[in-house]
């Protein structure tokens, strides 16, 4: 019993289908319409969907109703991990930045402690798109390699993907569209290796919009 509910092996199956290779949002969103839709931990796997899917009035309104739901998280790892993630993108999207950061830096001990590189990729990646938005080149920079260099100790190439991803959108923000284009180059080829269309599509109409931005034919 890790609170006061048990992981059901619907829940487990959620946790597992998160950092596999064949993660997309709509199959994750599947996964989670199976669950209690009352139960919190759905809640709080419904709000990263939503994330994922760019509702953003969707997205802010449920962590709203989470984020004073603290206690009903910290006693699963995963469940800890997922919630601060989350309360990071919250923050940062309403402008709290310094929220946002302790968010991501109480996630990275939760994941340190259970020894998760996976989660530790996708927090420092945060941490890099938190300081793109402040105009903190070096400091995005220096965290979104942090991302990399756990993501490449992750299993698997989903997590390595998005965290090229996320550094190549820093550095679109910062004007390193060359750089930008190179890292995207690379998440794609990761996705296209094992097979995963969505964001083998994703990342190729981010390359489509960088080239037409840059005014490459």
């Amino acid at each position: 019993m890790l609170s006061s509910w048990k992981y059901s092996a619907q829940q487990e199956e959620i946790q597992t289908y998160l950092f596999s290779e064949e993660f997309t949002p709509n199959g994750f969103n599947k996964r989670v319409s199976r669950l209690n839709s009352q139960k919190i931990e759905t809640k709080l796997f419904k709000a990263y969907y939503l994330k994922l899917r760019g509702n953003h009035t969707g997205f802010t309104n449920l962590m709203a109703e989470l984020v004073p739901r603290y206690a009903n998280f910290n006693k699963n790892p995963f469940l800890h991990f997922l919630y601060n993630l989350q309360l990071s993108y919250y923050y940062a999207e309403q402008g709290s930045m310094a929220k946002a950061k302790s968010a991501v830096m109480m996630g990275n001990l939760v994941a340190t402690s259970a020894r998760q590189k996976d989660w530790q990729a996708y927090l420092y990646a945060q941490l890099g798109q938190i300081y793109s938005d402040e105009g903190l080149k070096d400091s995005s920079f220096s965290s979104h390699k942090k991302s990399i260099e756990f993501a490449k100790r992750s299993e698997g190439l989903i997590t390595l993907s998005r965290c090229l991803h996320d550094f190549a959108c820093s550095n679109a923000i910062f004007s390193q569209v060359e750089r930008s284009v190179e890292q995207e180059l690379h998440a794609l080829l990761l996705v296209q290796k094992i097979k995963n269309d969505y964001y083998t599509s994703l990342f190729c109409q981010f390359i489509a919009k960088l080239s037409l931005e840059a005014g490459v034919s």
